[in-house]
This record gives structure tokens, C-alpha cells and sequence, in this order.
């Protein structure tokens, strides 16, 4: 309950109490044959009839108060610990840092041959941190060497997450699942209102770190519990459109909520699937 319902509530309680404690005499007195109140000692008596009602209109105020005063408390806590948990992936991202240095990992096209691996390695030009990680990995790491040659296989982005990812970025998948988790399970909010803070989360999420959170909610770290919220809440309809289309009908079309390039494409992709079906 917000507080202009709450206030037209306590208005509408209000003109009640006024109109009973008005008409309740005159009521009473059409029933007890009162005619212009000619006893003013039963004017007490009359009036003391009202005392149960006021009793319990007092009650049913202070049920409405507090009922009030805990929802505007619960409000309250839930934006502290939202706010404190934005403010947590900032220090995340800040405290993310690589060395000059090189990089390597591997990739098994062949899960059931271990040994037939791809090695890929890469030069750090010096020490970096922060968000520019996001944008070192993606360009150098991602577009290159996995999505350029995945044609869809999110098995070789899991790869590189166990060779690599989880050391650097596994804390910060935690804590945006975790957020994202946290407003949708709130019993405090309704739709609109839970939409309109994962939003608020979104609008905190570079390009970059979107393009890693796509591939996390595919893998298997995160397609059973993270990739139901992303569709749920058109989390990626500002990822831009730099993933090959495979990939991208691998989520369910919501997921893209109103980018209007991306869902051109992913039309287009689903028909091609479809009429190649046809033609098997």
C-alpha cells in the first residue's frame, strides 16, 4: 500500500467516524422515541452507545498503520540491500585485474578425446583492471579465438571459463545472478516494480560485460537457474548485435525484449532452421 492509498484511506475512515458520531443520535432516537433529544441526560447514554464502535474503528486504524509502517519498512530494507548489492558489483568490477604478461588456455573441440586440444595464448600489453578487462577478454579472447570459431558450440566458452574465466570473473556471474535472484524472489513487489530495478541493475552493465553474461547463462553454470530470469526480464535487449545468430535463438526470443536488430535476426535465423528441417 502506497501512501496516497493510505492517506484516501485514512480520509474515507475519517468521514465515517465523523458521520456515525453526526447521524448515530438521530438514528437512535427514530428507535427509542427521542424526539428532539427532550432528556439531555440521555444524550450521555446515547452517545455512550458509540464507544464500540470508535473502539473498534480505533483498531481497525491502527491495523491499517501498522500494516503501513511495516510495508514502508520492508520497502526501505529491500532498496538498502539492493543499492548495497550495485554497489558491491562496482567493487567487484573495480577489484578485477590482469597482468602484463601472457594468457593461455584450451580449448577440446573432442569432449570424448582429452588430448585433442587447441592452445591459445595472448599478450597482456600491461596491467590492467576494472571494466577495460571486459574489453580486453572480449576482444582478444572471445571474438576472436571462441565465438569466431564456435558456429554455436557454447562448450568451447565453457572451456574457456574452467581454463581461465572462473579466476577472474566468476565472483562477478555470482553477484549479478545473485541481485537479479534477489529482486525476482521479493514478495514486496509486483511485476512492474521488480522489471523497473532489474532495469536499473541492466542500465550499470556495459556492452562488454553483457556480451559475458550472455555466454554464462548458456553454459551449464548458468542455463538452469540464470537464463530463465534473463528471458523473464529482457535483460539483453541492449546487447549489441556481435554474437552469431546460432547463439542467439539459443535463448528464448524475450530475452531481447525490444532490440529490434537483434530480433531481425533472430527471425531469420529460426526460419532458416525451420525450412532446413524441411528440406531433411
Amino acid at each position: 500500500m502506497n501512501k496516497w492509498k493510505f492517506k484516501i484511506l485514512s480520509l474515507f475512515v475519517f468521514v465515517i467516524v465523523v458521520l456515525i458520531w453526526w447521524y448515530y443520535p438521530v438514528l437512535i432516537s427514530k428507535h427509542t422515541g427521542l424526539v428532539e433529544q427532550e432528556k439531555l441526560g440521555q444524550w450521555g447514554d446515547t452517545y455512550g452507545g458509540l464507544n464500540t464502535i470508535f473502539t473498534g474503528l480505533a483498531m481497525v486504524g491502527a491495523f491499517f498503520a501498522l500494516y503501513a509502517g511495516n510495508k514502508e519498512r520492508n520497502s526501505r530494507q529491500f532498496e538498502d540491500h539492493f543499492f548495497q548489492q550495485l554497489n558491491s558489483i562496482r567493487d567487484i568490477i573495480a577489484g578485477i585485474s590482469l597482468f602484463k604478461g601472457k594468457v593461455e588456455y584450451k580449448i577440446y573441440p573432442n569432449k570424448n578425446n582429452p588430448k585433442d586440444s587447441k592452445k591459445y595464448e595472448i599478450d597482456i600489453p600491461g596491467n590492467i583492471s576494472g571494466r577495460i578487462v571486459f574489453i580486453i577478454l572480449r576482444d582478444n579472447f572471445i571474438l576472436e579465438k571462441i565465438v569466431s570459431h564456435s558456429n554455436g558450440n557454447i562448450g568451447k566458452y565453457e572451456d574457456f571459463y574452467k581454463e581461465f574465466l572462473h579466476r577472474v570473473l566468476s565472483h562477478y556471474f555470482r553477484a549479478v545472478y545473485t541481485t537479479i535472484k534477489y529482486v525476482d524472489s521479493s514478495s514486496i513487489l509486483n511485476k512492474e516494480q521488480k522489471t523497473f530495478y532489474i532495469h536499473m541493475l541492466r542500465a550499470q552493465i556495459s556492452s562488454d560485460e553483457l556480451f559475458f553474461l550472455f555466454y554464462s547463462g548458456l553454459s551449464r553454470w548458468g542455463i538452469e537457474k540464470f537464463k530463465p530470469l534473463i528471458e523473464k526480464y529482457s535483460f539483453f535487449e541492449h546487447l549489441q548485435n556481435e554474437i552469431s545468430s546460432t547463439d542467439l535463438i539459443k535463448y528464448n526470443k524475450s530475452a531481447y525484449g525490444d532490440n529490434h536488430e537483434i530480433c531481425i535476426e533472430y527471425d531469420e535465423q529460426q526460419e532458416n532452421q525451420r525450412l532446413l528441417k524441411n528440406k531433411l
